[in-house]
C-alpha cells in the first residue's frame, strides 16, 4: 500500500485551530447561512404568487355536464345528452382525483363536483325522456322550436 501524504494543519501541538482560521471558517458559515435564508426567502414568495392551475378534467367535466344537460332539455337529443352525461361523470372524476391529491397543486374541485352533479342530472333526465317518463322533453317534441315559437310573442 502507498502510504498517504500527511496533510498540514492549522494547529498546535495542542490541537488548537488557529484564531485566525476559526475566524474565517465562521465567515464562511454565515455567508452560506445567508444564501441558504436568501434562496428559502425567494421560494416562499414565488409560492406565495403562483396561482394553481385548474385542472384540465375538471373543466372538461363541466363543460360536458353542461352541454348534456342543455341537449337533454332540448328533448330531441337526448340520446346525445346521456353520452354527454356519461362523458360528463368520467370527466369529472379524473378532474376530482387529481385536484384532490396532497402533492398536487392542481385546482378544480367544485367545478369536478358541479360537473359531476350535471352529469348525473343529463343521464336521469336523459333516460327519463327517451322512456316516456317525461311527455314535455319526449323524443318527438322539439323544445327548442317550441321556445323559437314562444319567444316572439313575449317580447311583443
Amino acid at each position: 500500500m502507498a502510504k498517504r501524504p500527511t496533510q498540514r494543519r492549522s494547529s498546535d501541538e495542542s490541537g488548537n485551530v488557529d484564531p485566525e482560521h476559526t475566524v474565517k471558517i465562521d465567515e464562511a458559515t454565515e455567508k452560506a447561512a445567508a444564501a441558504v435564508r436568501k434562496a428559502a426567502e425567494e421560494a416562499a414568495s414565488d409560492r406565495a404568487h403562483a396561482r394553481a392551475r385548474t385542472s384540465t378534467m375538471a373543466t372538461f367535466g363541466l363543460l360536458f355536464g353542461v352541454v348534456g344537460v342543455l341537449a337533454v332539455l332540448t328533448g330531441a337529443l337526448a340520446a346525445l345528452g346521456i353520452i354527454l352525461g356519461a362523458l360528463a361523470l368520467f370527466a369529472a372524476v379524473a378532474g376530482f382525483t387529481a385536484s384532490g391529491r396532497h402533492y398536487s397543486y392542481l385546482a378544480g374541485r367544485s367545478l369536478a363536483l358541479i360537473g359531476l352533479l350535471l352529469g348525473v342530472v343529463a343521464i336521469v333526465v336523459g333516460i327519463l325522456a327517451t322512456t316516456g317518463a317525461l311527455p314535455a322533453l319526449g323524443t318527438d317534441t322539439n323544445q327548442v322550436e317550441w321556445l323559437h315559437d314562444l319567444l316572439p310573442s313575449w317580447l311583443s
